[in-house]
Order: C-alpha cells, then sequence, then structure tokens
C-alpha cells in the first residue's frame, strides 16, 4: 500500500488534541500508510506559510481538528484548500457546529458524528478515528487509477477585436518547430489573458496539442510550490508526493503548451523560486511556454523571446468591442469616440462601459452640440484600471 501524506490543520487551543491523534497514529507511520504534518513540524528560521503551502501541495489528506474556535478564528485560511480536496476529513474534537460549513457534507470522524469530549474514554475515541483513517487510505485508488483523471478544460474561447496580428504572432510561436519561450507584457486590463486564450483555441494549436493544452490560472499563487500545484491540477495529476518532478515527467512525454496566467503575482512573492521553476519548464523537450504578466518586467530563468507587448484597441477596434456589448443603437451616436478615448481604448474599461451603456437610457443622451448627459462615470473616469 501507498504512503499517504497527510496535512493535520488545528486551533492552539487544540494542541493536546494533536497530540494524542499523532501519537494514535503511530502504528501507521511506522507501517508506511501515512506520514503526518503539522505546524509543530516547522522548523526554526522556515517561512511558515510557504512550509505548510509546500505540504498542503503534496498531501493526499487533510485532517481537520473541528472546534469552536477552528470554525471560527482558522476557516478563513485553509477554506480554499479544503474546498478542492478530494480526501478531507473533519475530526471532530469538540462540539461546534460544522454541519452549517462546508464540511458539513463530509462523513466525519469518529463514527455518528461524536467528538471525541463526549466519548468516556477518549483513547476509543482515538482508536476509532485512526481506524476510519486506515479504511479511507485503502480504499483510496492507486496512483495509476488516479493518473486517468482528465485535464482541466480550457476557459472559454474569447471575443477579440483589433488584436489579429498579436493572436497571429502567439499561434506562430505555439506551433514552432521548437516551440518558443513568450512573455506577454502590459498594464491591467489590456487583455493580455484573452491574447493568450485565443491563441491555446487557434484550430492549428488545438490539432497539434490536442488535450495538452493547460491554461494555469496564478492570480490565487504566492510561491513556486503553489505554482506547482495549479499546473498540476490543470493537467489532473494526482496531488502527492514528488509533484513537481511528476509534472515535468508528464509535460516531457509529448507535446504540451502551458499558460501561466497572471504570474506576476507568485513572481513578486516568490522571484528566486518562480524564476527557477520557469527554467525547468523552458527546458522541458516540445514544450511550449505563455506568460501573462502585469508590467514591464519579464522572469530571469528561460531564454525568453521578444516580448508581446500589449497596448489600447484601436479606435476601430475599441468602437466594434463597445458596440459588441452595448448593442448596435450605439453606432451613431456622436459622443462614442469621446467615451471611448476617456477610457484609453483600454478592453476592460470599455466592455465596462458597454454593460452600462447597455441598461441605461441616460447614457445615451447626447444632444446636438455633441454634449453629453451621461452619467459621470461615462466620462473622464474616476480610476484606470492598470
Amino acid at each position: 500500500m501507498m504512503s499517504r501524506a497527510a496535512c493535520i490543520f488545528y486551533h492552539a487551543q487544540d494542541e493536546a488534541h494533536a497530540r494524542k491523534l499523532r501519537t494514535h497514529l503511530a502504528p501507521l507511520r511506522r507501517r508506511g500508510t501515512i506520514a503526518t504534518f503539522d505546524v509543530s513540524l516547522v522548523l526554526a528560521g522556515e517561512d511558515v506559510k510557504e512550509r505548510i503551502e509546500q505540504e498542503i501541495a503534496r498531501a493526499s489528506l487533510l485532517l481537520v481538528l473541528v472546534s469552536p474556535e477552528f470554525l471560527d478564528s482558522c476557516w478563513d485560511g485553509v477554506e480554499e484548500a479544503l474546498r478542492d480536496r478530494r480526501y478531507l476529513v473533519p475530526v471532530l474534537v469538540r462540539p461546534a457546529g460544522w454541519r452549517d460549513t462546508e464540511l458539513g457534507g463530509l462523513a466525519a470522524l469518529p463514527k455518528d458524528g461524536r467528538p471525541v469530549s463526549l466519548w468516556p474514554n477518549a483513547d476509543q475515541a482515538w482508536q476509532d478515528v485512526v481506524e476510519g483513517l486506515r479504511d479511507l487510505v485503502a480504499q483510496m485508488p492507486a496512483p495509476a487509477e488516479a493518473a486517468q483523471r482528465s485535464a482541466a478544460p480550457l476557459p472559454a474561447a474569447p471575443r477579440c477585436y483589433g488584436r489579429d496580428p498579436e493572436i497571429e504572432s502567439l499561434t506562430a510561436a505555439l506551433l514552432e518547430q521548437a516551440p518558443a519561450l513568450v512573455p506577454i507584457l502590459g498594464g491591467g486590463g489590456l487583455g493580455k489573458t484573452t491574447l493568450a486564450l485565443a491563441a491555446l483555441h487557434d484550430r492549428r494549436v488545438g490539432q497539434r496539442y490536442a488535450g495538452r493544452r493547460y491554461f494555469v490560472r496564478c492570480d490565487g499563487c504566492q510561491s513556486r510550490e503553489a505554482v506547482v500545484l495549479e499546473v498540476a491540477r490543470a493537467m489532473g495529476l494526482e496531488l502527492g508526493p514528488h509533484l513537481e518532478a511528476r509534472v515535468m515527467r508528464e509535460l516531457a512525454s509529448a507535446p504540451a503548451a502551458v499558460v501561466l496566467d497572471n504570474a506576476e503575482t507568485p513572481w513578486e512573492t516568490d522571484r528566486a523560486g518562480v524564476e527557477d521553476f520557469m527554467g525547468a519548464l523552458s527546458a522541458v523537450p516540445g514544450l511550449a511556454l505563455l506568460i501573462t504578466l502585469r508590467g514591464a518586467e519579464r522572469p530571469a530563468g528561460p531564454a525568453w523571446r521578444e516580448a508581446l507587448w500589449v497596448g489600447p484597441l484601436s479606435p476601430a477596434a475599441a468602437r466594434d468591442a463597445f458596440l459588441a456589448v452595448a448593442g448596435r443603437r450605439y453606432r451613431d451616436d456622436p459622443c462614442l469616440e469621446r467615451r471611448l478615448e476617456a477610457v484609453d481604448r483600454v478592453p476592460l474599461a470599455i466592455v465596462l462601459l458597454g454593460r452600462l451603456a447597455e441598461g441605461s437610457r441616460a447614457f445615451r443622451s447626447c444632444g446636438s452640440s455633441g454634449r453629453s448627459s451621461a452619467p459621470p462615470c461615462c466620462g473622464t473616469p474616476p480610476g484606470r484600471t492598470d
């Protein structure tokens, strides 16, 4: 039986319960059935948050010691990780309203949902927990079975206006014999993500890479390990030990295209680690790598080709984008050009402007003098999207 890594989450007030659980799990650890981690194992000088993220990335099990204090002050910190886990076990240590949380639909231990503190003999309660975990591990699929899970589907193909040269440039890069490594740079709201997705959805790119096109959202990542985790999820890999090595082996098995979207988020918080990971990706044979990054600086590491700089839309493309959202009834609006210039022809701002116009009669009101009686936010915007 394969050893399963388990992370134990608990409130500081439940440290005694955590120690008891570790003690009762000792036979399973010695047999190699389970390997446990909790915050008490973080060494002096280590980055606590980073270490926890690493352990979550490799864990097959999350064990949550449920108590009122945990639900009150610890829940938010692990909610996102808990939501995506297939094997998550609430371990009830003290009475709490856990059924009214996302844990409520899960089978809890000890049996019958009776918290450890209410058992006449706490050792019997912990033994019940251990037996439940042992049975769960025995039922978990072997790696070969889990690996059959499909990759995450691509987001829907976006609508693009006036970006044909940029899309064709990215598509050509993806189709090169030795796929290029392309950073897509620019300010916020300019459509970097849209361009990357449009290239991934190109028919020729689909024919070359088929189901090995992976779109990875990095806006919630704060470290290299978190990026690796999101790449593995996009690929449909089982989460567990040696995750980065397994990601690299799978990517090297056949041509693949990877987009790291909003890569500036993890890069700004873990610059060295993220650059090293990107360098490792760039060394994978047959891998095409695109990153979207807000700003004007590309990460070190890979031998990037010339960056694709994304700017505002042309006046004609901005007009088409606006009318596609707001409706053709605005095509003769004498104020339209001025409104589009007021938001610098930034695609995201144009979409928001179009949505406002779609439901606003005041927006259309424009006298013969060309002076608009539109709401204030239709003139010079109070803030920019970059």
